[in-house]
């Protein structure tokens, strides 16, 4: 059974996952783009210090492993991933975090010579080689299935009872695209790989909790660069989860946190939730910061949404120091 409470004491046997999503750790160096963000009222210039904000509330939540979906930087540049493990820390280990790209992760122009990572797309080699460790080479051996592929990958938490299965949906995308590498895909591979896991026996008595970045379904808030997001072959995701009973699928892309109940539609109960940025809120003045937390004990998900006050220091991400230009 999943339902919504309040977050309380925790108790024997309880595991708290918190969920965030589209961090976009950013170093615009632009002074021009960072003056359009801030007119159309997406300015960037708190990001880290949000998540440096919601990182001190959830230690204080007891929680045992965060999951971030996707779009942690804004440009996968070298000073954002730099700046993300920074603030992250001591989580920066795999019982305790799981990360997944999103469509703003991807790089191809600043591959090296030798990042080459085994049944990984050239695309995730900058993502995959910033977090050594977070993402499995295998399967859990108790599932006894040869991994194929870097995604889709299991992690088993909580003693081995919560099957947390990640899949990328960022398909084909290429940073060159445009506004049009906001689309999603699964692949066919990919797809073919998670039916085959989703019918292991071992996993038939886990809570499965399925996480990507693009949203499976239509979402409830619209608006004109909707038609840029779309997630191709969800349908046949998304039967794919009813028919494997998943509990619980978490992603992140739109930035209005939501959460959808399928009310026992064919004969099962899904809950699909979008956690959003930290700031989704964001008032003129003062807004409180906001995040997802799971409590789960036996086979029930208790759903909480956090929130948590934003810090009012003015502090910047990154400083850039510019030589003064000679006189003449």
């Amino acid at each position: 059974m999943i339902r919504q409470s309040e977050l309380g004491p925790k108790v024997p046997g309880e595991f708290r996952i918190a969920h965030l999503s589209d961090l976009h750790i950013s170093a615009d160096r632009s002074g021009l783009r960072s003056r359009w963000r801030s007119w159309v009222g997406k300015s960037q210039a708190k990001n880290l210090v949000n998540l440096q904000t919601v990182l001190s509330d959830l230690a204080a939540q007891d929680i045992d492993h965060i999951v971030i979906t996707g779009d942690l930087t804004n440009g996968a540049k070298e000073e954002e991933f730099d700046a993300l493990k920074q603030a992250l820390g001591e989580w920066l280990q795999s019982d305790r975090l799981t990360v997944l790209p999103g469509n703003h992760d991807l790089s191809y122009r600043r591959v090296r010579p030798g990042m080459a990572l085994h049944e990984c797309p050239r695309k995730l080699w900058h993502f995959v080689s910033h977090f050594p460790g977070l993402f499995p080479s295998h399967y859990p051996p108790e599932m006894r299935h040869a991994k194929k592929q870097l995604f889709p990958f299991v992690k088993l938490l909580g003693s081995g009872r919560i099957a947390l299965i990640v899949i990328d949906t960022t398909g084909h995308l290429t940073t060159k695209a445009g506004p049009f590498n906001s689309f999603g895909q699964v692949g066919l591979a990919q797809l073919a790989e998670l039916r085959a896991i989703l019918k292991n026996p071992w996993l038939h008595n886990c809570i499965k909790i399925v996480a990507m970045h693009h949203h499976p379904m239509i979402v409830p808030i619209a608006t004109m660069f909707d038609s840029f997001k779309y997630l191709f072959q969800s349908k046949q995701l998304l039967d794919l989860l009813y028919e494997s009973r998943i509990e619980l699928v978490i992603h992140g892309h739109k930035h209005h946190p939501f959460c959808w109940q399928s009310h026992t539609f064919r004969g099962h109960d899904m809950i699909v939730i979008c956690a959003g940025p930290p700031d989704a809120y964001a008032g003129d003045k003062s807004f409180d910061l906001v995040y997802n937390i799971y409590s789960i004990v036996g086979h029930r998900i208790s759903i909480h949404y956090r929130t948590c006050p934003a810090s009012q220091r003015p502090k910047t991400e990154f400083s850039h120091v510019h030589a003064a230009k000679p006189e003449r």
